[in-house]
């Protein structure tokens, strides 16, 4: 939302902050001046609002509008748009130091420079009634007494005093988080979502939280898990709601994962019941409910527009989250974002009643599949088929059946007379055949994407994409037509299977995904 106030002053304030408050005693609370003058500013400064609001060591009060080129050369004169936002916390002055400066390189400031182009600047004002001076660190900022002026909104000087010093005017408010917002959270039972669930009590929203049954993997699963999730909500006073939605988590993943394979096609049940199931019907159900936002305990970030990498690159999950439908990304929260999963485990085990959660086994990576994912299949068709192995056109060995193999494996059939490795490169379920050939026959230099679900509206463009989870990126040209992206690597990528997902990322931001629907040597 913006509104105009004068030719140089712009209030510009997003969705997150709509309500207006006065911070009369500025003695309690630390503030910090943020500036930036490269790129989109603005969407810089909501993203780090919503960095700073999902922080569980600091709470954030209040922040001032934007200004935009103040005439008062607030910070410097080289930062086009500035704020102040206040916090509390118990870190201390040089602590918050330490935690600004990663914030800044979180956003790629450079300091080879004194007047270096500033994507985020952040500079502590005050900090209560703390005075400090270090080689790294002087509060009150040595230029406090410049930046009173933008403080106005923040009530530190009396703005009638001000006014008749400048011939320019001030809102005399802020916009602060709502005073209770609501946000459900989806309990798994495990660490990280009911760490989601204490972290947001602390930044002062009113949580409930949500257990969904998806299946019954075992006789005591939803018992044990349930066991967790009441114990987790009895300690923060919190009501939890049980959504039983089994039957549709079997028509829209189960079955599609078991049709998959079925089809020789590598299917990735965890994309498809982030956009139906946990960021679909979880939503829906929140809806019901008159949420303000849904959590969940997702290694990501989000500003509300675009999710995200999260901090921890070993967890980061916003692969899994590239479909999720961009009309529910406003309303969602990820409190792990910043984190990394040992810090959340050692803050849970620290908590008498957190420590078994924090204890417990991490999940496997498909929920429903305790063991592999044969022992699913083997439940609707025999798995156990013997066939041939295909090279060049030729029948070279034997292998087990077809639905044991996806595309890279390279054990568990029979080559005869091969001196070197053979990888699978397709399975074919018609005649139970797998075709197989040597590592470069495994390279793919184009793939084509189906199922699109973007986040930007280029039609053609430089991104990069992964191919699969647990893989680096690779540098792409992207050209959408006819609701199909044709996707050009510029350097090969090996083992891609069709079925799984390719996701677009223009640095951390994920940009778009789609289906993987053919490959091309």
């Amino acid at each position: 939302m913006k509104k105009q106030l004068t030719k140089d002053l712009t209030l510009f304030y997003t969705d997150n902050f709509p309500n207006n408050a006065r911070v009369k005693d500025i003695s309690k609370y630390i503030v910090l001046g943020i500036g930036g003058n490269v790129g989109d500013v603005k969407k810089r400064f909501d993203m780090l609002y919503m960095m700073l609001k999902q922080n569980t060591q600091i709470k954030l009060i209040a922040t001032s509008p934007i200004l935009q080129n103040p005439p008062f050369g607030y910070v410097d004169q080289d930062d086009f748009y500035n704020a102040v936002v206040v916090i509390d916390t118990h870190l201390s002055p040089n602590e918050l130091l330490k935690y600004t400066q990663r914030l800044e390189r979180r956003f790629h400031r450079k300091n080879e420079f004194k007047n270096a182009p500033r994507t985020i600047d952040i500079d502590i004002i005050t900090y209560k009634n703390k005075t400090v001076k270090s080689k790294n660190l002087t509060l009150p900022h040595p230029e406090y007494k410049k930046r009173e002026s933008v403080m106005i909104p923040l009530g530190l000087v009396s703005l009638k005093q001000s006014l008749s010093k400048k011939s320019f005017h001030l809102p005399s408010t802020i916009y602060h988080l709502p005073s209770k917002p609501k946000v459900l959270v989806g309990l798994s039972g495990g660490v990280d979502s009911s760490m989601s669930a204490m972290m947001l009590q602390k930044m002062g929203y009113e949580v409930e939280g949500v257990y969904m049954k998806l299946h019954s993997v075992s006789d005591d699963y939803h018992k044990n898990n349930l066991e967790a999730v009441a114990k987790v909500a009895n300690f923060l006073g919190i009501k939890y709601h049980i959504l039983d939605i089994e039957d549709t988590f079997k028509k829209q993943v189960y079955d599609y994962f078991v049709q998959s394979y079925r089809d020789g096609i590598t299917p990735n049940p965890c994309v498809m019941c982030n956009r139906l199931i946990k960021f679909g019907a979880m939503v829906d159900f929140a809806k019901s409910l008159g949420m303000d936002n849904v959590a969940t305990g997702h290694y990501a970030k989000t500003d509300g527009e675009f999710i995200y990498c999260a901090d921890d690159e070993s967890k980061d999950q916003s692969y899994f989250l590239a479909q999720v439908n961009k009309d529910v990304i406003p309303m969602l929260i990820f409190p792990m974002s910043g984190y990394k999963k040992e810090e959340i485990v050692e803050m849970a085990s620290k908590m008498p009643s957190f420590k078994s959660i924090a204890q417990k086994k991490e999940s496997q990576e498909i929920c429903f599949v305790p063991t592999v994912y044969t022992d699913i299949l083997s439940q609707y068709y025999n798995t156990d088929i013997e066939g041939d192995v295909i090279k060049e056109g030729k029948v070279v060995g034997k292998h087990k059946g077809y639905m044991h193999y996806t595309i890279g494996k390279r054990r568990g059939f029979s080559v005869h007379g091969a001196h070197d490795p053979h990888f699978v490169l397709s399975t074919n379920p018609e005649d139970n055949t797998i075709i197989v050939g040597t590592k470069d026959q495994l390279a793919v230099n184009s793939v084509v994407l189906s199922s699109l679900n973007m986040f930007i509206n280029d039609l053609e463009f430089d991104a990069v994409v992964k191919l699969r989870y647990r893989s680096s990126g690779v540098p792409c040209l992207v050209v959408i037509k006819d609701s199909k992206a044709e996707v050009t690597l510029q350097e090969p990528v090996y083992g891609v299977a069709v079925g799984q997902y390719g996701v677009f990322y223009m640095g951390d931001k994920v940009v778009g995904s789609g289906e993987i629907l053919t490959t091309n040597n």
